[in-house]
């Protein structure tokens, strides 16, 4: 029994037909907006050789069948965009299958859902078996199924095991993830809502329980704002925000776009009842090397944000080394009208987060009106050079949502925590 996540590879897979809009509204700037008319994700229960399992197949009933649907539907019915079927359609398609040889895998986190064909496969039978249910009853089986397909059709669209980390605000889950963080994490460690997502579902994050998989989990308000992005892309390529960026005073203003995100929380949540919405932006870069100094470069760039806005900055180069040479980043976040202090913690802000080399910046409490830059550089080394994609979101509601009593937000505010150096 082996548990796999993400283990296949989308490399030389063509753009995404699924996406049928391409809109230029700006020199180097990409609106993509999938259609209505987007095929569908194909429920596939019994695929054939060599994608069945040969002992773990479970015999799904058309009741079931029904069921499972219905309830994918519900989970991703804020996001007209996503939609699922029983029908195999005979255009080009993503498929869903079950009984297959690993309890959860997928062609890998699709940010920004660009590729054309995803397959995310999955095994109630074999994941119940992992958590303890040697001999589940059929409601456990369905519910499983549901959990375990919803969980990784998050992945095609994106999503990443962070994104379960819940109410937005609040940080990680536990004391003990921060440290799994290069620098630590310092930040809130509160998100005591995060094992009602479907994304928490994974061994790495010690969700991967027998009462979460047989459970009522939902599609979270932090993975509701990549959701709502895909639908609504605000994409640039680093060439056509602006000239050069390598240093503070060029760096390269973000045009950030406000979406309105479906507010997916329940009672409980700070978040339930206000309206959501997000300053969102996506950038396709890659790091150079300075002719000036001969070492690989730094980006900069800049954004504006409300006051009490919540951000997520996330700089992806290995989770999507399928469409891009990988390097290892880091990102680090200043006050412009204090470059000299961080406005996160000490002088690198994120070099590595918990399960790659990839950079996250979580729950950046805007601390007033103001600019605010990032940098986006490399680990010295071999894979100095390289290319990568950064995604900012700065999440508010209306009403503003109050600071969380205990959680202490106060540590992401002005000042620097420590002072670490660069490795450069």
């Amino acid at each position: 029994m082996v548990w796999t996540d993400n283990g296949l590879d989308e490399r030389g897979m063509p753009m995404r037909v699924r996406t049928l809009a391409v809109i230029l509204a700006l020199p180097g700037m990409l609106t993509w907006g999938q259609s209505a008319l987007a095929e569908p994700y194909y429920l596939d229960f019994f695929p054939a050789a060599p994608f069945i399992d040969t002992v773990d197949v479970y015999a799904y009933s058309a009741v079931e069948m029904d069921v499972i649907l219905a309830e994918l539907e519900a989970l991703y019915a804020p996001f007209p965009d996503i939609a699922f079927t029983l029908t195999e359609p005979t255009l080009p398609h993503s498929p869903v299958r079950f009984n297959t040889t690993a309890i959860g895998t997928s062609t890998g986190v699709d940010f920004r859902n660009v590729a054309s064909i995803d397959v995310a496969s999955v095994n109630a039978l074999k994941g119940l078996s992992f958590a303890g249910i040697g001999s589940p009853t059929p409601a456990e089986v369905v519910k499983a199924s549901v959990n375990l397909a919803a969980h990784e059709v998050g992945h095609l669209e994106g999503l990443r095991h962070h994104d379960a980390f819940t109410p937005i605000g609040f940080g990680m889950s536990s004391p003990g993830l921060a440290a799994d963080y290069t620098p630590i994490y310092p930040g809130p460690t509160g998100a005591f809502l995060s094992g009602t997502d479907v994304q928490s579902l994974t061994l790495s994050f010690g969700g991967f329980t027998a009462a979460a998989l047989t459970g009522d989990l939902l599609v979270g308000q932090r993975s509701a704002v990549k959701l709502a992005m895909n639908g609504d892309m605000n994409f640039f390529t680093e060439s056509a925000l602006s000239g050069p960026h390598s240093t503070f005073a060029t760096a390269a203003p973000l045009p950030m776009k406000t979406i309105v995100v479906p507010n997916v929380t329940l009672p409980g949540d700070p978040w339930f009842g206000l309206d959501i919405f997000a300053d969102v932006i996506a950038v396709a870069g890659d790091i150079e090397t300075d002719t000036i100094t001969g070492a690989p470069e730094s980006d900069y760039y800049k954004f504006s944000a409300p006051v009490g806005g919540i951000a997520q900055i996330e700089v992806l180069s290995e989770v999507i080394e399928s469409r891009l040479t990988e390097t290892d980043v880091v990102v680090a976040v200043f006050d412009e009208a204090d470059l000299g202090t961080p406005i996160y913690y000490g002088d690198v802000l994120n070099e590595d987060e918990k399960e790659t080399t990839d950079a996250l910046i979580l729950d950046l409490l805007i601390p007033g009106a103001g600019t605010y830059i990032v940098e986006v550089f490399t680990e010295a080394g071999p894979s100095a050079l390289g290319d990568y994609e950064l995604f900012v979101s700065v999440v508010w509601g209306v009403p503003p949502i109050p600071a969380p009593a205990g959680v202490g937000l106060g540590l992401l505010g002005l000042g620097a925590l420590g002072a670490r150096r660069r490795r450069r």
